[in-house]
């Protein structure tokens, strides 16, 4: 006689035969998750079934027809606590977000970055951030994580992408907060309405506090810090790039850029921890909307 795990199974087996067994833990862990129960779970058709179908269509091939060896991609499936073991992490790809994403109440949202990097756009700034630090930053915590990182940062929005909206829904659906402070970065009402945000995430969720004094933002100095907001100037910022803030290509062909790989080399070792230890994600995050600038002041020529 079947139990209901083989009664779901079975028909599942035969009508995709070629999920490995290499991924049948991931399969069982799903099962599990959803609570299935014998009554009409084994009927074609049915919404468990069709549910599992994608599930390992997913785990066996990808959109392109290549074989996917486990769920490794971008977007994280897995229920569980977010602090918990990477054990307790499945991930899917990217492409599969709307698919699956809310299929099931057991399968608990999650986010979709570790990290969102928050920078003041400007000539030399930005280049250095696409061109040196974000780059080399994700080779780094990649070598070390025991999970995918996924770094957010504005310059990989896509192109007509309603960048307000896309922007908040990034900035939500991140881990923390890594902030690239200089003296304009304070003078953006985008730049702090992001550090606000965070803020206001703390608060929510008890960090940042004498009792709990980890918090969820993460600094890096990119200049000087003698223009920084008071808040700022009283936050603990260990990393100092300023010596090292060079934006063009050349800057990698110099004896200093191997200091600036060390230089980020500890801080993916100092930042990781943040990460693993990001409480769940929520769906009621705060999202501090940037205060209207100021009107421009255009002075008329004196006739």
């Amino acid at each position: 006689m079947m139990s209901s795990f083989d009664t779901v199974t079975s028909p599942l087996a035969k009508r995709i035969p070629t999920f490995r067994s290499s991924n049948h833990s991931t399969i069982i862990f799903l099962l599990k998750g959803l609570s299935l129960k014998t009554s009409g779970a084994s009927c074609p058709g049915s919404p468990q079934i069709q549910f599992l179908e994608e599930v390992v269509a997913l785990v066996v091939d990808d959109d392109e027809g290549r074989e996917v060896d486990d769920l490794d991609a971008p977007i994280t499936l897995a229920r569980g606590t977010r602090g918990g073991s990477p054990d307790n992490r499945y991930y899917r790809s990217e492409i599969e977000n709307d698919r699956l994403g809310q299929v099931s109440d057991d399968l608990t949202m999650t986010y979709q970055y570790e990290i969102f990097v928050s920078y003041k756009r400007s000539p030399t700034g930005s280049l250095w951030v696409r061109n040196h630090f974000v780059p080399e930053l994700q080779s780094r915590i990649d070598d070390i994580s025991p999970i995918p990182i996924r770094i957010s940062c504005d310059y990989q929005m896509e192109s007509g992408a309603l960048w307000p909206e896309e922007l908040k829904r990034r900035l939500r659906n991140s881990a923390i907060l890594l902030t690239v402070w200089s003296a304009p970065y304070f003078r953006s009402s985008w730049c702090m309405a992001e550090w606000r945000s965070f803020r206001q995430r703390e608060e929510v969720l008890g960090l940042f506090t004498p009792q709990s004094p980890r918090g969820l933002v993460y600094p890096i100095r990119y200049a000087d810090g003698e223009y920084f907001h008071d808040d700022a100037k009283n936050t603990q910022c260990r990393f100092d790039f300023s010596g090292y803030t060079y934006p063009g290509e050349e800057f990698r062909k110099t004896a200093k850029y191997m200091e600036f790989e060390d230089h980020v080399k500890d801080l993916a070792d100092e930042i990781l921890p943040y990460v693993l230890a990001a409480p769940n994600w929520r769906q009621d995050f705060p999202i501090v909307e940037p205060l209207p600038m100021p009107p421009v002041q255009v002075r008329r020529p004196v006739i």
